[in-house]
């Protein structure tokens, strides 16, 4: 271990011989994201920076105190900090974004990815966490709003909450809304991108108590106008997103700083938001998705975890929102869910997009079953009659729905159906769904 203290020793002194002076509990990190790898771990590719590597041995803890940098060696001790609020995956090891050390794995760390998320969101978080190890009132209700900055039925408004109150008198925990039109095109692509939602969004969750989940059906950075949301675009296409000075990259980011700009506007108004990105990436509908019917190509998985992984470190490191809990919701019917997923560090809840003929299908369970194993919180992301159910005079029976919550999905913290013809008050048996003594409403939200 000496011999070992003694390379990482030097190794740090060259590397650092640039940065700023270094106090005993801190050390020079890659905040603008510039020098990361993907990997988010160690050394990063000879750059004057460190994204904080951790020791396996406390004789690297000169002081005993288990903190930060000690005596000019180059880790931080395992099961090292005295607050719980820094292991953000919630593991008690390894790479804890920007925090300075990791923290004992028997604490009660939130578990976010996002060590800097603010208190308010660290509460939501531990709640999704807690609510399947109650008896009852352990289920979110939630509910689509539709897509902020369109006209007709598909329009966000309050009309869906309207409804299921009507035929309830429940509405909603979770409301959601989706920032983009990615079918549409604009002169400018950011133009596809509207928040407008956001005003309503704010009284709800400040106002109501009510809790906001966020989506995007975000358009093809490809085409000059935008739309192509279900364009296919071949691997050599999605690789120039991550092209310096690439015209595709450009576009992209115009995209992801008005997505950003939203967010940021939650975020000064103290609105947490469940935010699922890139979803149902399992299916070949989406350009970000996969390139055929469960094909198995490792050249798209690479590119969309890549994708992600710098959609969150844009989101969390240059833009600074420290509100955000992140979803990854797979489609249930398609295979190679964890081909796609982009790993624990940045992932804080996992789900699935549920549309079957019957929640009892085969393939629901299995894709439950694979995502619980990640120890996160699990969610109905999106659920609701599939197209044969739809046909046939919308029939999807929600009572079965909650029933299998209870039997079978018992892990779920939250659901949310769609609106329209896939909400529950056009199928079957809503109120059961929003009267069950698991589930929980507006009004009966607390953290």
């Amino acid at each position: 271990m000496d011999v070992f203290k003694s390379i990482i020793q030097a190794t740090l002194l060259v590397s650092c011989a640039l940065s700023a002076t270094v106090n005993a509990q801190s050390y020079p990190d890659c905040s603008n994201g510039t020098a990361l790898d993907g990997m988010n771990y160690g050394w990063e590719n000879n750059q004057t920076c460190v994204r904080y590597p951790t020791c396996n041995n406390s004789s690297a803890d000169p002081d005993g105190d288990g903190w930060g940098w000690q005596n000019k060696n180059a880790c931080v001790v395992q099961h090292s900090c005295s607050s719980s609020s820094v292991d953000a995956d919630g593991d008690g090891w390894g790479w804890e974004d920007n925090a300075t050390c990791s923290v004992n794995a028997g604490s009660s760390a939130s578990g976010l990815s996002n060590a800097s998320a603010n208190q308010t969101t660290q509460d939501i978080y531990r709640l999704l966490q807690d609510l399947p190890n109650r008896s009852g009132n352990r289920v979110l209700s939630g509910a689509f709003g539709g897509y902020s900055g369109i006209s007709g039925s598909s329009a966000f408004s309050l009309a869906e909450s309207d409804n299921i109150k009507s035929w309830t008198g429940q509405r909603p925990a979770i409301y959601a809304c989706d920032y983009a039109r990615g079918w549409d095109s604009a002169n400018r692509v950011a133009d596809l991108i509207n928040y407008d939602c956001n005003a309503t969004l704010k009284k709800l969750f400040n106002d109501q108590g009510g809790l906001v989940q966020i989506s995007n059906h975000l358009p093809s950075p490809v085409p000059v106008n935008g739309g192509g949301l279900k364009d296919p675009i071949a691997n050599w296409q999605y690789a120039k997103i991550f092209e310096p000075g690439h015209d595709i990259r450009k576009r992209w980011f115009q995209i992801l700083n008005k997505v950003a700009d939203g967010l940021e506007d939650l975020q000064n108004s103290g609105v947490t938001v469940i935010y699922r990105p890139l979803h149902e990436m399992t299916g070949e509908w989406f350009w970000w998705g996969a390139t055929g019917y469960n094909t198995n190509d490792a050249t798209r998985h690479a590119h969309y975890k890549k994708l992600w992984i710098e959609m969150y470190n844009f989101f969390t490191l240059d833009r600074g929102l420290n509100n955000l809990i992140w979803v990854y919701s797979p489609d249930a019917n398609r295979d190679y869910k964890m081909s796609f997923y982009p790993g624990d560090d940045f992932v804080d809840v996992v789900g699935l997009d549920a549309y079957n003929l019957s929640i009892w299908d085969a393939k629901v369970q299995s894709g439950y079953n694979e995502l619980s194993e990640l120890n996160k919180p699990f969610v109905f992301a999106e659920i609701g009659p599939s197209q044969g159910v739809f046909d046939a005079h919308g029939k999807y029976d929600f009572q079965q729905f909650i029933k299998a919550l209870h039997s079978n999905f018992p892990k779920t913290s939250y659901f949310i159906p769609w609106n329209d013809a896939w909400s529950p008050t056009a199928n079957a048996n809503a109120w059961s769904l929003y009267n069950d003594p698991w589930t929980v409403n507006l009004g009966e939200v607390s953290y």
